[in-house]
């Protein structure tokens, strides 16, 4: 992950301080132009009157009829033999030519007028079409660029400021992109950082080499290797060094009925042995068993213990040794140191200082499950008693705990609560919400990073914290359908029989009567016709008609209706935490107003294009 990032880049950020990720924003679409529906149209305007009206043909056939009459006027007057005809004549004709080339004048003019008017119409136009296209350009141009340039991310940060952090599941790879995107914002600006690393998977490696890249000092320890747990940050005095013990040894059997006598019991036996060690020597788990051995009168010397030393623990047989319980618990000890010295360096090197600026990393690992569970325990309560007495680490710090699986949340609790008390600000990583670990969820007061959580009870605790809103779900769809066939069928016959007869008589009569007077004598004469018929006519007819018919029908029917309801469930589902990425986490943040943010913790993010410097502003 890392080789693949160009640390040169001028516009990689990792700010503000306490940055936990990045936020993806929906960037909204382009907005089309509202010029765009409302584009210049064309329209044939009229021209003005002295360009739309062309010659006065009223006043020019005026002139010409008045020229026309002169001018025949004058030829009748010259065949009369008059001379001033031929002058009026020609002055007709003149005025007739005159006329008519001022009305082609003036048509030309016209024309010419008219042409040139609809040109700058059309111009004009075309001018209002171009810059209605500027516009228009503009317009999407501008938003193109407010598109492709807007950011796609938005850094997240507490909106009070990094006073804390509780991180609850995530895998591995997800722990490691969170502690080198928040651990690298805050070495930029200058803080020191602790992380106490109980995994075995270096968790951070990669903030070390971003660490490294900014030129801040980076220092490893692995313990019980390199250090000896007691030894860290410097030697403890016998009172503090029997209570650091006794209550690492006590937070892994919490669940004993005894556990606060066995502590208590503890401490006595602890302090009883180094008490007798000498001062100027270092105390180390190994001389501790070999101080236990003594007491138990299995041994009566040992080459890691002086013979003053030897001494001093033999006089106190009688006193410390007594009683079964006693004999068990120092029996039990001392093999438990004897684990421990196994591990632990001969001469061990000076142990290192608590960093004022920088990063320091403290991993314990061993291949022994028992050894590797109370050196977590040494560590942790050793750093737990140096917040307890304000010294050490120095006001402003950061420190950063990775847990395993076996803390609970007792231990985890008195570390946070002593660390504000010393201004000491922390990042607590729990890798489930099982148990005990779940009363941890909210209780500090500062803001929680949820990552993914595969287990089912972990994921429904993670939803119920997030919370509870109302929302409108469908809560009812029903469907109804239905068909309905029908079909019919008929016949009908009709027979219709008619008859018409017809009867009828005429009679007629005419009388003529003529007289001719032509020639001589007159001649008179009469006729007279008389005519008289009769007709009979019968028809007959018979009409038939027949009709089938078939009538088919078909109806469908189709309802339907949903119903919302309105209910009260989880913000965030529990199946979203259990499907979250490696590097998703929602963040709860409890500042000036509890919101809820989904946000990725890649530290890839901050040396991509398009990343916001300052945070989204939620409403």
């Amino acid at each position: 992950m890392v080789n693949r990032i160009d640390f040169d880049r001028s516009d990689s950020m990792f700010q503000p301080a306490g940055l936990l990720g990045w936020e993806r924003a929906m960037i909204d679409a382009a907005i089309p132009s509202p010029e765009l529906d409302h584009a210049p149209i064309w329209t044939e305007s009229s021209p003005p009157d002295h360009v739309r009206n062309g010659p006065n043909y009223v006043n020019l056939a005026s002139g010409l009829v008045i020229g026309l009459a002169v001018g025949c006027g004058g030829g009748v007057a010259s065949m009369l033999g008059v001379a001033f005809g031929g002058f009026v004549i020609l002055g007709s004709v003149l005025f007739v030519c005159v006329v008519a080339a001022a009305a082609a004048f003036r048509e030309q003019r016209r024309r010419v007028e008219s042409t040139a008017w609809s040109a700058a119409q059309h111009a004009k136009f075309v001018q209002r079409q171009t810059e209605w296209r500027r516009r228009v350009h503009l317009h999407e141009l501008l938003e193109t660029q407010r598109v492709s340039n807007s950011p796609m991310w938005y850094p997240i940060a507490p909106h009070r400021g990094f006073e804390g952090l509780d991180i609850f599941g995530g895998g591995i790879d997800g722990w490691r992109c969170i502690l080198a995107t928040v651990g690298t914002s805050l070495l930029r600006a200058e803080v020191a950082i602790t992380v106490l690393d109980f995994t075995e998977r270096e968790l951070a490696d990669g903030l070390a080499t971003f660490v490294s890249r900014l030129g801040c000092p980076v220092m490893r320890v692995e313990l019980p290797h390199q250090c000896s747990p007691l030894d860290l940050f410097g030697p403890l005095a016998v009172n503090d060094l029997a209570e650091v013990v006794a209550e690492s040894i006590a937070s892994t059997r919490r669940t004993h009925p005894d556990a606060a006598v066995l502590r208590r019991r503890d401490v006595g036996l602890v302090k009883s042995v180094a008490e007798q060690l000498n001062p100027s020597l270092p105390v180390t788990f190994a001389r501790l068993a070999a101080g236990l051995r003594i007491l138990r009168r299995i041994a009566h010397e040992d080459s890691r213990l002086t013979r003053d030393e030897v001494g001093r623990l033999s006089g106190l047989i009688d006193i410390v040794g007594t009683g079964d319980r006693v004999r068990e618990e120092m029996e039990y000890l001392s093999s438990l140191f004897d684990l421990l010295a196994d591990g632990t360096p001969d001469s061990p090197p000076s142990p290192p200082p608590c960093p004022s600026t920088g990063l320091l990393i403290l991993s314990t690992g061993s291949a022994i499950d028992e050894r590797k569970t109370t050196t977590d325990h040494l560590v942790f309560h050793r750093v737990l008693h140096s917040l307890r007495r304000n010294a050490e680490i120095s006001s402003g710090h950061v420190l950063i705990f990775a847990l395993p699986d076996r803390f609970d949340e007792v231990g985890v609790m008195a570390m946070i609560r002593h660390a504000n008390r010393n201004n000491i600000r922390t990042i607590m990583m729990a890798p489930h919400l099982r148990d005990g670990m779940r009363n941890l969820l909210g209780s500090s007061g500062n803001p929680t990073v949820l990552m993914k959580l595969n287990n089912a009870d972990g994921a429904r605790t993670a939803g119920e914290f997030v919370g509870h809103g109302y929302k409108f779900v469908r809560s009812q769809q029903s469907w109804q359908g239905g068909s309905t066939f029908t079909h019919g069928w008929g016949q009908s016959l009709s027979t219709s029989n008619g008859a018409t007869e017809t009867l009828g008589t005429s009679t007629g009569r005419e009388d003529s009567t003529s007289i001719s007077t032509s020639g001589s004598p007159t001649t008179l004469a009469n006729s007279r016709g008389r005519s008289r018929g009769s007709n009979e006519s019968t028809s007959w007819s018979r009409n038939y008609s027949f009709t089938d018919s078939v009538n088919d029908s078909i109806a469908e029917s189709i309802n339907t209706s949903d119903t919302d309801a309105r209910v009260y469930e989880y913000t965030v589902e529990p199946t979203t935490v259990q499907s979250l990425e490696p590097t998703e986490f929602i963040l709860v943040d409890t500042g000036r107003s509890r919101r809820v943010v989904l946000g990725d913790c890649n530290p890839q993010y901050a040396f991509m294009k398009r990343v916001s410097r300052q945070p989204r502003s939620h409403s």
